[in-house]
Parts: structure tokens; sequence; C-alpha cells
């Protein structure tokens, strides 16, 4: 007889992601939002945007990177 499976819920704890923006970071984002022309947002948030994340699976710390620009023209 096969093993039942489930989902993982909210609840469980498998996964641990840390956010690489603080909170005063997203503070001043969603404050300059609406002030800045676009491109002027873009230019003062450039450096944050390709940043790792990193997570921990089963007690083990791994950085994870899927975007990544190589041509920023």
């Amino acid at each position: 007889m096969s093993k039942l499976k489930r989902l993982a819920t909210k609840e469980d704890n498998i996964v641990v992601i840390e956010s690489p923006i603080t909170s005063t970071e997203l503070s001043e984002r969603e404050k300059d939002y609406p002030l800045l022309f676009p491109s002027d947002f873009a230019k003062k948030y450039h450096d944050l945007l390709f940043q790792p994340v990193k997570f921990h699976f089963k007690g083990q710390p791994f950085l994870i990177q899927f975007n990544r620009c190589t041509n920023l023209f």
C-alpha cells in the first residue's frame, strides 16, 4: 500500500526566506514611487533589482538569483 502525501501549508516551516530588502527601504520605495518619474525611480533603485535571495531549506542556507541583466541598454 502506498503512503499518502499532503501539500505543505503556511504553518509548515519547511523553507524560511530572508528578504534582501529591509522594511525602511521598502517604506522609502513606497514613498518615492508616486513622487518620482518612472525613469528617475528606476535609476535610484536599480542596484537593488538583481540582488540574490537567501533562503533556508531543511536547515541549510541557499542563495538563488533568477533574474540577471546582461545588457543595460
